[in-house]
């Protein structure tokens, strides 16, 4: 692994990102920082776990930690230690999050939502899922129903509906593989015209998922790809590594709190897409297109607000897509 950046283009991209600062309005940063770090073991060769991954909890409190310097309201890191995140841990921590907001009464606020662990999709209309620390699976992730997925997993769909509901700005990052094989409707059985219509409503399925239409969901990776944890840009000599999009996000918010200067919403999607801001990581893949707020301020160096720091709560795995618990 290179231990090396393009300096002159990463300054020059920097630069550009944290020049965009003449926006009149400022949002209020509210935050969820999730790091699934701990995952269930398999105690049956029929069932499928997840592997260990730390670098998702040190991704996740990096992250927290930059935005509490850029002068967030309120946050919760929520990680895996001895128990497992789970996804009424996460649903919860977005609950306390969106009720901090309202309470407060703050006049611009925006929501962001960070989630580093392990992803997963099924192949066909490519529904992308955070897999909390809990997940086993009785069989492969892509021959699985979506909608039973969806029921034990973080779905971005259902996270984006939720989020649009509040009726606030957001900016959701899935800093995970978006693992999956992709399934083909070619079959003996179907006719030809039968597999083309079904393969048209998976390609408007997919179209859905690329949330082209809300405010910012940025993913590390494009569909049926994965992954990996690389180099912590400000400790390179660390032994434990960081999510991609982590690694993206740690450049231009130091960067930000070098200079004292803003970054406005337009800046960090400029930021965070640009091929050239870091030769380690790729950009973050997104469809979203730009809204007129995006020109307002989303980090800017500042004390910031209460920050809390939370364990998962589950002591047990859960077995998806039977109807039994198995235990760790």
């Amino acid at each position: 692994m290179t231990r090396t950046l393009l300096v002159g283009v990463y300054f020059l991209i920097c630069s550009f990102a944290l020049g965009q600062t003449k926006a009149s309005k400022q949002f209020d940063m509210f935050y969820v920082a999730v790091g699934s770090s701990t995952y269930a073991r398999s105690t049956s060769p029929r069932l499928h776990g997840f592997g260990e991954l730390p670098e998702a909890a040190k991704s996740a409190r990096a992250i927290a930690a930059l935005l509490q310097q850029g002068g967030a309201h309120f946050g919760i890191t929520l990680v895996g230690k001895e128990k497992y995140v789970c996804l009424a841990d996460i649903e919860g921590a977005i609950g306390e999050v969106h009720a901090a907001l309202v309470k407060s009464k703050a006049p611009r606020p925006i929501i962001l939502i960070y989630f580093a662990g392990h992803g997963i999709s099924e192949g066909i209309a490519w529904n992308q899922f955070s897999v909390p620390g809990t997940l086993l699976l009785d069989d492969t992730y892509d021959r699985m129903d979506a909608a039973e997925l969806g029921k034990h997993t973080l779905y971005a769909g259902a996270l984006v509906d939720e989020l649009e509901s509040f009726k606030v700005p957001f900016v959701v990052v899935l800093d995970t593989c978006y693992q999956g094989n992709e399934r083909s409707f070619d079959s003996a059985v179907l006719s030809k015209t039968a597999s083309k219509n079904l393969g048209a409503v998976a390609a408007a399925l997919r179209v859905m998922n690329e949330f082209r239409d809300t405010y910012p969901v940025l993913f590390s990776t494009s569909p049926g790809s994965v992954v990996s944890t690389v180099e912590d840009p400000l400790k390179p000599d660390s032994e434990l590594s960081v999510a991609p999009l982590a690694r993206r996000m740690m450049i231009l918010f130091s960067q930000a709190l070098k200079q004292h200067s803003s970054i406005t919403l337009r800046g960090f999607m400029s930021a965070t897409t640009s091929t050239d801001l870091d030769s380690v990581t790729a950009p973050a893949v997104t469809r979203t297109a730009a809204r007129e707020d995006w020109d307002e301020i989303l980090f800017h160096p500042g004390e910031g607000g209460t920050a809390e720091e939370r364990t998962g709560t589950a002591s047990r795995g859960d077995l998806c897509c039977g109807n039994h618990v198995a235990a760790h």
